[in-house]
């Protein structure tokens, strides 16, 4: 049932995406210790294929069964197939990482029901280069300009605005240059919105307890494993999801 607890007694552990870290740390160290704390490259996002075999990997290394709690969303697939082995497995239900940095899921959707075409970044986002000019800057390595910017064309045909998410004036203030400077290069309307970090203090307070899934978390037990379909919800819709993807 919803809301019943049970003491969480086995070693617990976070393995998130790095664009995550600077949210989570002052949470986590705040709130109580942690037997493991590891975030993987940031860019495993960009490729889902890859993300499931590196957290996988990951999960299959940790022999002592541990409640572990995952900072992801589903990703683009990227942890659909996931298998919990001998572990307790407590990840965000949501479709990316998005709503965790908004405050809760229902902000996110009426966000996007209001603002469809939203690219959203975050300082995480920022400082992993994941935001316009960060992703031009990549494809001008690899092609020559007159295909960068094709690509560039392509890759944000669909966006109307970039929508800067901060949990303090200081953090909007920090990213506002880069954020703003890339909105600009690619002609987008450009705001800002303190967020919350309600939920991902709800996933580390809620989930230690957490006995089945409830709307906000999922709960794989030992031996199972996810799939796609555990992450929607009722208010999901149709939409271009986060910054970076």
């Amino acid at each position: 049932m919803d809301g019943q607890k049970m003491a969480c007694t086995e070693p617990r552990g976070l393995i998130g995406c790095a664009v995550l870290r600077g949210a989570i740390e002052p949470l986590m160290y705040a709130a109580t210790d942690w037997d493991f704390v590891e975030f993987l490259d940031a860019g495993l996002h960009t490729t889902p294929t890859k993300l499931r075999p590196a957290l996988q990997d990951r999960l299959d290394m940790i022999t002592t069964p541990s409640r572990i709690f995952l900072a992801y969303g589903l990703c683009g697939n990227g942890l659909e197939g996931l298998r919990s082995g001998k572990h307790t497995l407590i990840i965000p239900r949501n479709g990316d990482c998005i709503p965790l940095l908004m405050g809760s899921y229902q902000q996110y959707a009426a966000d996007l029901q209001e603002n469809p075409g939203t690219y959203y970044l975050s300082e995480g986002w920022l400082e992993n280069d994941f935001h316009p000019i960060g992703q031009y800057s990549e494809w001008l390595q690899t092609y020559n300009e007159k295909t960068a910017r094709r690509l560039l064309e392509l890759y944000f045909k669909h966006y109307r605005r970039v929508l800067l998410l901060g949990y303090t004036k200081e953090e909007l203030d920090r990213g506002r240059n880069l954020a703003g400077e890339g909105a600009e290069f690619l002609g987008l309307a450009y705001a800002e919105k303190l967020s919350s970090p309600r939920y991902l203090q709800h996933l580390l307070k809620t989930g230690m307890d957490l006995t089945v899934s409830n709307e906000d978390l999922l709960l794989i037990p030992p031996g199972g494993e996810t799939t796609s379909i555990m992450f929607i919800r009722e208010l999901e819709h149709n939409h271009t999801a986060a910054g970076g993807k």
